[in-house]
């Protein structure tokens, strides 16, 4: 088994059925996440945007790169949130909902991959944009 998994969601799988997210979709997937978890499994998320604003389409508004940057990029924060808010609810966390910024969970080298594992033991990362929330 895994000590660590790093799970990479497109937001476009968050939305089911739905146009920005499917309760069933996020239901379920946190359920897999805290199974996962549950077993010992150090888990990190990574989840975009694409439910939300696709590139394309942007482009095709006339949007510059950076408004169309600046939004993808607070998608992917509201989509963090939104699993987060489901891991909440099926106590994968204890309740901390405390978003960081980039630096202090983002790791990079082996240095700040230690660090992270002391800071955070067994937890769930979800990563947003700049930023991830942290999970118990």
């Amino acid at each position: 088994m895994y000590k660590r998994v790093l799970l990479k969601l497109s937001g476009e799988a968050l939305a089911g059925n739905e146009k920005n997210f499917d309760p069933v979709v996020l239901r379920q997937l946190a359920a897999e996440i805290k199974e996962v978890h549950d077993a010992g499994v150090q888990v990190a998320i990574v989840v975009g945007g694409g439910n939300f604003i696709r590139g394309k389409s942007l482009q095709e508004m006339g949007a510059d790169r950076v408004t169309g940057d600046s939004m993808g990029m607070l998608a992917t924060i509201i989509n963090a949130l939104a699993i987060q808010t489901y891991l909440e609810g099926i106590d994968v966390d204890k309740g901390s909902g405390t978003v960081h910024s980039e630096k202090s969970c983002a790791a990079s080298g082996k240095g700040q991959s230690r660090d992270l594992r002391r800071r955070y033991g067994k937890s769930v990362l979800l990563y947003g944009y700049n930023g991830c929330t942290e999970s118990v």
